[in-house]
């Protein structure tokens, strides 16, 4: 079977899982870092908003020490390239359907979290994991989804995208269709918010293609350096 015609029939996604089978994942992802941090502009702002979570369908593939989300040498902004297509869905992420059948009634030990590489050979470490969801499941339920900001009475920064300092909050990003991708951060916690049916729930929008500009929400509040600069520009205009 020719690429072309694999990828036609499995898609890039698998193209890429099989590749890096192969390669490893940071070296196959190199020109692709290198092509993205070419495009990145350090002016772009990054975005505050809330969204329908079930909405956020795809799950990033390339992993953080090929193109990191966050940190000092974060990527950000709009970025062309083919980042937005080396995903999977959402819904066949292990941890997504871990909490889906446990919310089906099956015990814990039973679904994939358990055998999962992570925690396979720590099944203590896999019961903490799943009490900490338990208790997620248990607060959402109770009190609906609250943001980092309200559940942290700290005014710490959880981590930082360039020089911006940002909450433990969900990161997405916005592929060329104008989708959501989920990029990093609270997986579990968007599995929860989905298979509960939430409504809205707040998200850090950091990345997003160039022909997806558009289809950032109106109701976005930019935040960081960029932000504060454009305020400032805007307040003595």
């Amino acid at each position: 079977m020719s690429t072309r015609t694999f990828i036609q029939q499995k898609g890039i996604g698998l193209l890429f899982t099989k590749t890096t089978e192969y390669v490893p994942v940071a070296r196959a992802m190199a020109p692709l870092f290198y092509y993205m941090r070419l495009q990145a502009s350090e002016a772009d702002p990054i975005y505050r908003i809330r969204v329908d979570p079930s909405e956020i369908s795809q799950s990033k593939l390339f992993p953080p020490e090929a193109v990191p989300i966050t940190g000092a040498d974060a990527v950000y902004g709009a970025v062309g390239g083919p980042w937005d297509v080396a995903t999977l869905s959402f819904e066949d992420h292990y941890l997504y359907q871990s909490i889906r059948d446990h919310l089906d009634g099956v015990d814990w030990e039973q679904t994939q979290l358990y055998d999962h590489p992570k925690y396979a050979d720590d099944p203590e470490r896999a019961a903490r994991r799943c009490r900490k969801i338990e208790r997620l499941i248990a607060s959402v339920g109770a009190n609906g989804y609250r943001s980092q900001q309200e559940l942290d009475d700290t005014d710490s920064p959880a981590d930082w995208i360039g020089s911006t300092a940002i909450a433990d909050e969900i990161i997405v990003g916005l592929d060329r269709h104008g989708e959501f991708v989920h990029l990093k951060n609270g997986r579990h916690r968007l599995a929860v918010a989905q298979l509960l049916g939430v409504d809205r729930i707040p998200v850090i929008l950091s990345l997003y293609h160039p022909t997806a500009t558009d289809s950032i929400p109106s109701e976005a509040e930019p935040i960081g350096p960029e932000a504060v600069e454009t305020e400032a520009v805007e307040s003595t205009g």
